[in-house]
């Protein structure tokens, strides 16, 4: 697997979620640290050096199925 590329304000973002989960007890203790774990072995660029074929939040993202030519589109966001 390849190394995710992740924005510093996805990071925060990310970051900020994953803790409030843990601490509203939304997901256990050991599913965050494996989350943050994954999430601190990034690596973090600036938003202005994020390559074009990288999903950031915010993105619109489109997906096209090749068995039946549907399309659907969605956006990352929080």
């Amino acid at each position: 697997m390849s190394k995710i590329i992740i924005n510093r304000l996805d990071y925060s973002r990310i970051k900020k979620s994953i803790n409030d989960a843990k601490q509203f007890r939304s997901i256990s203790n050991d599913e965050a640290e494996k989350l943050l774990k994954e999430l601190d072995s990034s690596k973090i660029v600036k938003p202005e050096a994020i390559p074009s074929n990288v999903v950031t939040m915010n993105s619109i993202v489109k997906l096209s199925f090749q068995n039946n030519n549907k399309q659907i589109q969605f956006q990352i966001a929080k």
